[in-house]
């Protein structure tokens, strides 16, 4: 299978009574935009401490064509969009405040994102990357790249079993 989470997601708007199936899952894509263009708001408002930056660069992104057209075709690729904005607002975490939790939801959350799409792996290197750099400099346990580890395969986990 190629999408688990995408495609079981999906499954769940059967249910809605409301429209036809296909206008649903249009809607699905819209809604995963939103999620990314939110996701790009904390972030920015995160690395500038000004929330104004992030409101006008994602309502900027939100105007364009192929925001637009991807949020309003049945695809995936909108809710991966989602997971890698929510997987760079981590790392900003992350690397502001080193620990455990910002690495576990790091690995978690790009988990995740393999079980919506591949896409996801391009980004991994980068977490690894991070990650071991973070322990050799002393900001971050050695223990907390197994803990990461697990919280990858704990997210992948729909893809991979």
């Amino acid at each position: 299978m190629g999408h688990p989470l995408y495609i079981y997601a999906a499954q769940l708007l059967k249910y809605i009574p409301i429209g036809s199936l296909s206008g649903r899952l249009n809607f699905f894509s819209g809604l995963g935009m939103s999620v990314a263009l939110a996701n790009l708001v904390a972030l920015l408002t995160g690395l500038t401490g000004r929330r104004w930056i992030g409101w006008l660069t994602a309502s900027m992104l939100a105007v364009s064509h192929t925001v637009w057209w991807l949020s309003t075709v049945a695809e995936v690729y909108t809710w991966s969009v989602a997971g890698l904005t929510a997987e760079l607002w981590m790392m900003a975490i992350l690397v502001r405040r080193p620990s455990w939790r910002p690495l576990a939801g790091l690995g978690f959350v790009s988990g995740l994102g393999l079980c919506i799409h591949n896409f996801a792996l391009l980004s991994l290197p980068v977490h690894f990357v991070l990650a071991v750099v973070l322990v050799l400099r002393g900001r971050l346990g050695g223990w907390t790249l197994a803990g990461g580890a697990v919280a990858w395969l704990i997210g992948a986990s729909m893809y991979l079993g």
